[in-house]
């Protein structure tokens, strides 16, 4: 062996043999072994979802404000809106819109006002073409009757007797009405006066329509004012509705004496209705007799 290995080997053995000799000075003894510390208790954790980048949140965007008008010549830029409205502000009538420029449409209804008497009325309506009825027409029936009695019976268009330019009062519902007012009521048909809402009969006896009725209302309306009747007897609800002005079942509307523009009307059933349904007649001649009262005509006296 060599000799520098063989003096570390000799120090070693004497530095062992001097701790020994200490450790017996200080008392000390063997203890016993000091068991060594369990293992810390295995933590049964969840495992880790694989890593995933979070999904991308979409948040609405605000719209970017819209560009500023481009400035031309005469364009003045529209001030802010102010914030709060003052009360007597709320109260003021906002003003008309601006007009496009272009014309209004002309009114098809004639004018009535100038017609003085019933004649002059009755040739104006004879010339009349507002409305497509002019096309078909075969005569203008403007009236009937001189109307002495006071009693003014409006039915809603002329039938086909008096479009042929005959009697309102031939026909199976004219010559009920006739019966109505020669026996019922005792008087002459010319007594009483019998117009039309409208003064031509429409294509094919189909109702007027509503610009029709409203293109003829100023004949109407100019004859009521010649006329002045005493009572007005609508035949039939489009009567009833045009002169009422009110939208209702005539079974709601009959039995009554009504007001309508400071005259009194009652309302009844068309006589063509009463011919195909009899069994309304009494009540129609109670309409009629309610209407006789306001006019003052007697009943005919029964032998």
């Amino acid at each position: 062996m060599p000799q520098n290995e063989t003096q570390e080997l000799a120090a070693l053995s004497e530095g062992i043999a001097g701790l020994l000799r200490r450790r017996r000075g200080l008392g000390l003894r063997r203890t016993a072994a000091i068991p060594d510390a369990p293992p810390p208790a295995t933590v049964n954790r969840p495992e880790k979802a694989p890593y995933a980048p979070p999904a991308a949140i979409e948040t609405p965007l605000t719209p970017a404000p819209a560009p500023a008008p481009t400035k031309q010549a005469g364009y003045t830029p529209p001030t802010a809106a102010p914030a709060k409205v003052t009360a007597a502000a709320s109260q003021t009538p906002a003003a008309p819109a601006a007009h496009s420029g272009a014309a209004p449409a002309a009114s098809l209804a004639p004018d009535v006002s100038g017609y003085r008497s019933l004649e002059e009325l009755a040739q104006g309506a004879s010339a009349c073409r507002a409305c497509g009825l002019a096309r078909t027409r075969n005569h203008v029936f403007v009236g009937y009757g001189s109307g002495t009695s006071g009693v003014l019976f409006i039915d809603e268009m002329p039938g086909a007797p008096a479009d042929a330019g005959g009697s309102p009062f031939e026909g199976p519902s004219g010559e009920l009405l006739g019966n109505i007012v020669t026996k019922g009521m005792g008087l002459p048909v010319d007594a009483v006066q019998l117009i039309s809402l409208v003064k031509c009969q429409p294509r094919a006896g189909t109702p007027p329509e509503p610009s029709e009725l409203s293109t003829c209302r100023g004949w109407l309306d100019r004859q009521l004012e010649l006329l002045a009747p005493k009572v007005i007897v609508t035949l039939g609800r489009p009567a009833a509705a045009a002169i009422l002005g009110m939208d209702e079942p005539l079974g709601r509307l009959r039995g009554k004496v009504h007001t309508a523009s400071g005259r009194q009307v009652v309302a009844t059933f068309h006589p063509e209705y009463l011919v195909r349904s009899p069994q309304y007649k009494k009540q129609a001649w109670e309409d009629i007799q309610l209407a006789m009262g306001v006019a003052n005509v007697s009943l005919p006296t029964r032998k």
